[in-house]
């Protein structure tokens, strides 16, 4: 990954490309849960558009892969020539208000590198989580805390993150993910309802925060990358859970269908159900 950083960005691109297919040729698995995905959230398309999307999708995952070398290598001369940034003067008067502010994304596969480019020009506060693997567990570290980032185990909890905050830090918070109904809400997502944990709304009432959306994704073939940083959310928090998280996931909903290709659809974001209903992605269902 680390030789990856050096080489031209179209030679990653083909390269990243290759090592995607092959993962999805091997993977039974996560092609069912992106098939599944894709069918869900977009019923209209006809099943040979959701096809072409799956493999892109792979595709994409693999250059990700390459990719994450640039975000944790790569000299900051090189990102200023490859990251393309509109909208940061949302960031800069978010700053100036003298709120805390939390930058919200989701898991596009340029999440790690927006993250780390926007602490360049303020340094921020991210929770991750703990990775098996000790070495991966440390590049995954350092790269997010390069350039005077401060990184939070999940396991920690909030309270270190919001004592950051209140320190000045701003807070990158990725909150899309499904961690069951006992600590979710149901909101919609892309017409689905989907276990969305409402503490985005809570941090920001705590805190006294600003939210500003904001979202990475890696342009076509080996151009570089797009970072698009949107206005704060209006009347946010509204002091209602459901209300924070669906307002929460209308944002996130908006990156999707920016970069369809680059959301994490081997996520089995639809895991939880609402009561009674069965399992999202039992083999067998979907589409062939």
């Amino acid at each position: 990954m680390r030789l990856c950083a050096a080489l031209p960005g179209p030679v990653t691109w083909t390269l990243g490309g290759a090592l995607g297919t092959l993962y999805r040729l091997s993977s039974e698995k996560r092609r069912h849960i992106v098939r599944t995905n894709l069918r869900l959230c977009f019923p209209d398309s006809p099943p040979e558009e959701r096809n072409s999307l799956l493999k892109d999708h792979f595709r994409h995952y693999g250059r990700l892969m390459l990719g994450l070398g640039v975000a944790w290598w790569a000299s900051e001369a090189r990102l200023d020539k490859i990251v393309h940034i509109v909208g940061r003067e949302h960031l800069d008067e978010a700053k100036k208000s003298g709120k805390s502010v939390i930058v919200l994304t989701g898991h596009l596969l340029g999440a790690d590198l927006g993250g780390i480019v926007l602490s360049r020009f303020y340094p921020g506060v991210v929770m991750m989580k703990r990775i098996r693997n000790p070495v991966t567990n440390y590049y995954v570290w350092r790269g997010r805390t390069r350039f005077g980032g401060v990184a939070i185990l999940r396991e920690q909890g909030l309270r270190p993150m919001v004592r950051a905050m209140r320190g000045g830090l701003w807070c990158y918070y990725v909150p899309d993910e499904d961690l069951g109904p006992e600590r979710s809400v149901f909101a919609p997502f892309l017409g689905v309802p989907r276990a969305t944990v409402p503490v985005l709304g809570r941090l920001a009432r705590l805190t006294g925060s600003l939210v500003v959306p904001a979202f990475a994704r890696l342009r076509p073939g080996g151009g570089g990358y797009d970072v698009v940083i949107r206005p704060p959310l209006e009347d946010f928090p509204t002091g209602s859970d459901e209300a924070d998280a669906r307002a929460m996931n209308q944002a996130l909903e908006w990156a999707v269908r920016w970069a369809p290709e680059q959301y994490m659809w081997t996520f089995r974001w639809f895991r939880s159900r609402p009561s009674g209903e069965p399992s999202a992605y039992e083999i067998g269902s979907g589409d062939p």
